[in-house]
């Protein structure tokens, strides 16, 4: 599948779709703490880090004039002051060695309240949920209880649950779905490669559902009354994130459909998630994976032939996030035994490797033009669907840059700038498609 690029005068949103359709079936679960806080602390880590040889990287990509970028912007997101006033080096840096990564991280390390109309809960050892102050609340008319689990961007290396950028993105998802949602707080890499951010994740699911259970409102009851749906079937979570946090929910969501289909691995007994047997218990499999320019594949720009970013050679580097700072991430995060672009990579760690892509939930993946993710986001999203069968909705925004939508929420919860048009359809595009998952 290819999507055509959109012209100045039309509309700069292009996305394709199919149908929804409902299918919950139950699935294993997992029983462990997550450390909130060992993520943060990267420095000696990344001391271990193999030096790289950066023309294997990008090889004839050009470093420089990156005002060619900026006249590809579409002028809303130009516009932005996030983006206008924001340092060059922010936009523009490699993101590639310990000390960047560390004053990066100093940065995002620090907690933001959320918006007007939700409050946020520090759950010790989870991560950070976030209520809004009205629930849509079906449970009469679907015997639904919903919620979202939605995993925080930075490359795996950095960010945080509860700063400026997932503060603002959960309080919009509240506010906008009227549901609790979840920011876990997933171990770092380099201190802790994979699986360690996805057994985090998944133990922050387990932890969801159960919180569901005891803990939200009946029709006309209050949240002492407990939940009443009487099976996890009546659970109806969809789970989701930005940029690494995106490819982190499209991994979980494999490793639950292949629990539930009994098809994963057996686990050590000092497995973080270990209940004693293959299998970790059932729980409800997510009904909706929400990608919001997910970071999919270890193979973007790890060698000069790749043919995912070939097309946008020669160019300057991406603009916020690049092929550096795209490489650096993957090779912090797969570890030492391992190469971004290597011929085989361990099970789940990248979610574009997976070969068998049916079963999964239905999936909302929304990328602009111009990221660095553009192509392995739209190839991601055509496997689905041609070769999964899998419900799936791909949107592509005209002159969109990496972290655009984050950048939109920042300064419509914490600077009361209204929305512009193109954002407000993005997230009315996403929005929808969540609401016809949890409440069709």
């Amino acid at each position: 599948m290819h999507t055509t690029m959109a012209s100045k005068k039309q509309n700069p949103i292009k996305n394709e779709s199919v149908p929804l359709s409902s299918s919950t079936p139950s699935i294993p679960s997992a029983r462990s703490p997550v450390d909130a806080t060992s993520g943060t602390d990267t420095t000696s880590a990344h001391k271990n880090i193999t030096n790289y040889n950066k023309r294997k990287i990008i090889g004839p990509v050009n470093s420089g004039d990156n005002s060619r970028w900026h006249s590809r912007i579409h002028p809303e997101f130009r516009s932005n002051p996030l983006f206008r006033y924001a340092p060059n080096f922010l936009l523009h840096a490699d993101y590639d060695s310990s000390w960047k990564v560390s004053l990066v991280q100093c940065l995002l390390s620090i907690p933001f309240p959320p918006g007007q109309e939700v409050q946020k809960k520090y759950i010790p050892n989870v991560g950070c949920l976030y209520l809004p102050s009205k629930f849509k609340n079906n449970l009469a008319a679907t015997a639904t209880s919903s919620a979202l689990l939605w995993l925080h961007c930075g490359g795996r290396i950095f960010g945080s649950a509860c700063n400026i950028a997932q503060s603002a993105i959960c309080t919009k998802l509240a506010r906008s779905l009227s549901i609790p949602v979840l920011s876990p707080a997933y171990r770092l890499a380099p201190k802790h490669t994979f699986p360690a951010a996805l057994e985090d994740a998944l133990s922050a699911y387990r932890w969801l559902v159960d919180y569901l259970k005891r803990e939200h409102p009946r029709e006309g009851g209050t949240a002492q009354d407990g939940y009443d749906g009487g099976s996890d079937e009546a659970i109806r979570i969809a789970v989701g994130g930005e940029s690494a946090g995106g490819g982190l929910a499209a991994e979980l969501c494999q490793r639950l459909v292949d629990e539930a289909k009994g098809r994963s691995r057996s686990r050590s007994e000092s497995s973080r998630f270990s209940t004693g047997g293959d299998v970790v218990g059932d729980l409800p499999l997510p009904v909706a994976q929400l990608l919001m320019y997910p970071m999919l594949d270890d193979r973007t720009g790890a060698t000069t032939d790749d043919d995912l970013s070939h097309p946008r050679r020669p160019l300057p580097r991406h603009v916020v996030w690049n092929e550096f700072s795209n490489y650096y991430a993957w090779k912090c995060y797969l570890g030492p035994d391992f190469e971004p672009g290597d011929d085989k990579i361990p099970e789940y760690a990248a979610a574009a490797r997976r070969v068998d892509v049916a079963n999964l939930p239905p999936a909302f993946i929304i990328c602009g033009e111009l990221d660095l993710f553009r192509e392995e986001s739209e190839r991601y999203a055509d496997r689905l669907k041609t070769e999964g069968g899998v419900i799936a909705e791909y949107v592509e925004v005209e002159g969109a840059f990496h972290l655009f939508l984050t950048m939109d929420a920042i300064m419509e919860v914490y600077f009361g700038k209204r929305e512009g048009k193109i954002c407000g359809d993005c997230w009315g595009k996403l929005t929808s498609f969540a609401e016809r998952c949890f409440f069709a």
